[in-house]
């Protein structure tokens, strides 16, 4: 299983808008066959700044994910909308054996 996490910070003019289209995304990640999970959290002391915790079947699944067109569709559309370029780090979880 494969866990990203991509730390964002939104423009503030442009938080609301932002918010839209990310309920619109994590609506058709979560539906995508190889998602386990898609939340988006906000920084309780930093607002603004969020984290978009994702976890996925495996490597395929998100690949898969980048190439959707509601996921091409959101980075279109909020680019603009960030302070900063997001940082992503990925996390791959060990199989129980």
């Amino acid at each position: 299983m494969l866990v990203l996490h991509a730390y964002i910070k939104v423009d503030p003019t442009q938080c609301e808008v932002y918010l839209e289209h990310a309920r619109e995304v994590m609506k058709g990640s979560k539906a995508e066959a190889g998602c386990n999970s898609y939340h988006l959290y906000e920084d309780t002391l930093e607002p603004n700044s969020f984290v978009m915790v994702e976890e996925w079947k495996d490597a395929a699944a998100l690949e898969h994910h980048f190439s959707t067109e509601h996921y091409k569709a959101f980075k279109e559309a909020t680019g603009s909308m960030l302070a900063e370029p997001p940082t992503l780090v990925r996390y791959e979880i060990a199989s129980k054996q």
